[in-house]
């Protein structure tokens, strides 16, 4: 029977973070997508303009085109053989040349991939994920790296609650136990099951909830605000089978599942 309550305290991650970079060097010239903004996959972040993609972009052209004239080489090599004329090292001579001139060509389409969208000097760089933007580093004009995180995109209908323990509570918690997480300036607590309880922390074990319940503004599909802003303290309530305690510094640690869409 449900006799007390275990009082935990802790921090809100994002379960679902998508860190966007441009891939290539370049200035940034627009950057539409704002703090907050709920986003589609596919939906234009910023643009950019990289004379690097761009040269990629020209290798890829000049590229096809000598892949193109390798394979009208090797098919004329080829009538020239069946008719009976010519030398074998022709043949073979063009029939290397036209696999060296393929190999090229994939290598290019793959990195020129790589560049993103757009043409030329432009880079258009899109949403890899639907969520909202919960950080955004660039700005117009701004030179960046092919490395630089630019903007980050999260899902805030699934958050991770790592909940401090006590160790002499741990041993009290389950795997799928309730937990009941409340935050300042959210109305309503939302209630998660146990996730799982793992010893990997510096300060002894955590256990790590996944919550369950529609984040604030969802339905309307607006985005969650600093409310459920990552690293955001908590208060959370488990229900025990024996007393209540608290007062001590925590040594363990409780992984719940965050906010649910």
């Amino acid at each position: 029977a449900i006799v007390g309550a275990l009082l935990l305290q802790g921090l809100l991650l994002l379960a679902r973070l998508a860190r966007v970079s441009a891939r290539v060097p370049g200035v940034v010239r627009t950057v539409p997508a704002e703090l907050g903004a709920v986003v589609r996959a596919g939906d234009l972040l910023l643009t950019l303009d990289s004379a690097a993609a761009a040269a990629t972009r020209a290798d890829l052209t000049a590229a096809a085109t000598r892949t193109a004239n390798a394979e009208v080489a090797l098919r004329r090599a080829r009538e020239v053989r069946a008719a009976g004329l010519g030398l074998p090292s022709d043949l073979e001579g063009a029939e290397t040349a036209a696999a060296a001139a393929r190999a090229e060509l994939a290598s290019l389409r793959a990195t020129s991939a790589m560049t993103g969208a757009g043409g030329g000097r432009l880079v258009r760089v899109l949403a890899p994920r639907a969520g909202v933007v919960v950080r955004r580093s660039a700005s117009v004009g701004q030179q960046v790296t092919a490395e630089e995180v630019l903007i980050e995109v999260a899902d805030p209908s699934r958050m991770w609650a790592i909940l401090d323990v006590l160790d002499a509570d741990a041993p009290r918690l389950a795997v799928g136990q309730s937990v009941t997480i409340a935050m300042d300036g959210v109305a309503a607590p939302f209630q998660a099951p146990l996730a799982w309880l793992s010893i990997t922390s510096p300060m002894g074990t955590h256990a790590v909830a996944q919550e369950g319940t529609t984040s604030p503004g969802a339905e309307q599909g607006r985005s969650c605000d600093d409310r459920l802003a990552p690293s955001r303290p908590i208060d959370s309530r488990s229900f025990v089978g024996d007393a209540r305690r608290h007062g001590d510094s925590p040594s363990r640690r409780a992984r719940a599942r965050g906010p649910r869409a």
